[in-house]
């Protein structure tokens, strides 16, 4: 590495294979990249959130993901919260006094990207307690590069929940879980639905239209929410008497007491792993419009952020089109953009077709007058199609739910709402944290 004035020449070094980098002056991320890695080959990303008062160190040795990162290739962003707590409380949102964290995630990503080539349809999020939680959150937030989660202790269905895409889950809780209870009304600052509604919400959000259940073993069942739009199929692994613990870790919880039992009938990092393999989420483009979110941020790119930060926006002018502005923002992470369909001269369009682990069909559009035909063709077949979906939709609503049934009492209603857990509640919350306090270690509470 050479130096020009005391400074490194080279702008964006190739990381070593893990090493913790400040991405403002008081927050850092942990980036791991498996040894073997070469310019030009795109990554997938595993964002990792840690439960309250864990570092990223923690959670790395927690969920044993690093050998799993090395064996399969793919990087590590472990995420670090301000006083070791990320910022998301009650329905998912965050506190109004905390920092942001959506904006620390997003520049964890922009650095991310700036060092390794990633795979930006393949960017997940990892999550134990309150880094489930937020996962969750970021499900919502940022779905345009998070493309599917796994929160372990932690699912929970933000409201309002903005997420544009259909969203895979796969969620672990254990049925004696003393901190966030299986059947909810935990902590009354952030968990109050039982973890079946979550669940629930999350499958009807991804359209699911079939449910089954798989008992691994007298503990572990497998409740698939199956046949979900663009596959985004919604998993929850209930673990009969499972606690606040990460199945299969060799991590030692203290007190042992307050977390209650691990389960070691399975991995849950290697059923991660599996369930992200086998759900791609189709490349799709979507150009933005009038009142969306990514559309407000590109006429403000254009109108102000080209004349006072011009610096950041590469090539782009107050001439360029609102495709070619919302590409920069999505190649560059600047705002929760999707990929635009149009760019160019001629119109493009994207169509997925088949399985979700094909390649998406680009077709290139020369003017409109050439879809007519195709428009015609398709429009009779299409709401022929919406009518019988919506008949199969409506009889299969009118029968009852089917729900993972848990070692507690409930009831078989059409919603599956649980009654209130006989366990243990969780203690008094302390009061809100301010920004001056102190770094909290302590692991009473790990939610």
């Amino acid at each position: 590495l050479f130096f020009c004035f005391g400074v490194p020449c080279l702008a964006t070094p190739l990381p070593p294979a893990g090493q913790d980098i400040w991405v403002t002056k008081y927050r850092h991320y942990f980036l791991h990249v498996p040894p073997g890695w070469r310019k030009g080959e795109r990554l997938p990303v595993w964002l990792m959130a840690p439960g309250s008062s864990d570092t990223a160190s923690v959670f790395q040795q927690m969920s044993n993901a690093i050998p799993l990162a090395d064996k399969h290739h793919f990087a590590l962003a472990v995420l670090e919260g301000a006083h070791l707590n990320l910022n998301v409380a009650s329905k998912g949102q965050p506190v109004p006094w905390g920092p942001d964290d959506i904006t620390y995630t997003k520049l964890v990503l922009r650095n991310v990207v700036k060092r390794i080539d990633v795979d930006l349809e393949r960017i997940r999020c990892i999550g134990f307690s309150r880094g489930g939680r937020f996962c969750s959150r970021l499900a919502s937030e940022l779905s345009s590069f998070v493309s599917a989660i796994a929160p372990v202790s932690g699912l929970r269905f933000p409201r309002p929940n903005n997420a544009t895409r259909p969203m895979p889950i796969i969620a672990f809780h254990g049925t004696r879980d003393p901190i966030n209870p299986f059947a909810g009304n935990g902590n009354p600052q952030y968990w109050h639905e039982p973890v079946l509604e979550a669940v629930q919400k999350w499958a009807d959000k991804n359209k699911c239209m079939r449910y089954k259940e798989h008992k691994m073993s007298h503990t572990v069942t497998y409740c698939l929410h199956l046949d979900c739009e663009d596959n985004a199929d919604v998993i929850l692994v209930k673990i009969d008497g499972g606690g606040h613990t990460w199945p299969g870790t060799s991590w030692v919880y203290r007190p042992p007491w307050r977390f209650g039992a691990i389960s070691h009938e399975l991995d849950a990092t290697i059923d991660i792993f599996n369930f992200f393999k086998k759900h791609h989420r189709p490349s799709r483009c979507h150009t933005a419009v009038k009142g969306e979110e990514c559309y407000q941020h590109v006429q403000w790119v254009r109108n102000k952020g080209l004349r006072t930060q011009h610096q950041l926006y590469g090539s782009l002018k107050n001439t360029s089109t609102v495709e070619e502005i919302q590409l920069f923002l999505h190649q560059h992470i600047y705002a929760n953009c999707p990929r635009p369909c149009h760019l160019g001269r001629h119109k493009r369009t994207e169509m997925f077709v088949g399985r979700s682990d094909q390649q998406p069909v680009r077709v290139s559009v020369q003017s409109r007058s050439s879809l007519v035909p195709i428009t015609s063709a398709l429009a009779g077949t299409v709401m022929g199609l919406f009518v019988f979906l919506t008949a199969i939709a409506a009889l299969i609503r009118l029968q009852p739910r089917i729900c993972c049934i848990p070692d507690l009492a409930f009831t078989a209603r059409h919603h599956c709402r649980a009654q209130q857990d006989k366990a243990p509640l969780m203690e008094a919350a302390p009061a809100a944290p301010t920004l001056n306090e102190p770094p909290m270690h302590s692991k009473t509470d790990n939610a």
